[in-house]
């Protein structure tokens, strides 16, 4: 009778985040990883097709978080200077954890820019809130909900990566 293991994907998600931050992506090894979660390669790739698509999902995985944080703060009454900070400090936590994997998987791969889909997500859920927020009249920016959405994630992205002032001074200069 064939081992049943639950939760097979989480388990290598998890071992896999694990050995990426621990290690690096050049280091993180499919064998060891299906090994450390007690399964056989062969099963590993019923799961993913290759090292790169893996890594890509542990990345999605992590992003969920900012998106569902993004959720959450749609219905919050807290104001949007606080609601967007929330959303800076979980962007941040994200590049922190990653960018060193990012920089080291263009040296080693090139540089594809062939996702933005995962952008747009949260373009669309930082919109919502700014929607929310203007319907209040919180908001007395008059871009469209749409280019302020853009204005705020490609700066804060830039803010997470180069560091150059604070988000206080950031949303401040924002002016919304």
């Amino acid at each position: 009778m064939p081992k049943i293991i639950e939760n097979v994907k989480e388990s290598l998600i998890l071992e896999g985040r694990k050995t990426l931050i621990e290690k690096n992506y050049k280091e993180l090894n499919i064998r060891d990883i299906a090994k450390s979660c007690g399964i056989a390669i062969g099963t590993f790739y019923n799961y993913f097709s290759n090292k790169e698509e893996f890594v890509s999902e542990i990345f999605r995985d992590d992003w969920r978080n900012t998106l569902n944080l993004a959720e959450r703060l749609k219905t919050s009454e807290e104001s949007l200077k606080e609601k967007i900070r929330k959303i800076y400090i979980s962007m941040q936590n994200f590049v922190d954890k990653y960018i060193s994997i990012f920089y080291e998987i263009a040296m080693l791969k090139g540089y594809e820019s062939k996702r933005d889909y995962d952008m747009q997500d949260i373009y669309v859920k930082i919109e919502e809130i700014l929607s929310i927020e203007k319907n209040r009249g919180s908001i007395k920016s008059s871009l469209s909900m749409q280019k302020l959405a853009h204005f705020i994630v490609i700066n804060i992205m830039d803010l997470n990566k180069n560091k150059y002032m604070s988000f206080d001074e950031l949303y401040e200069q924002m002016n919304i």
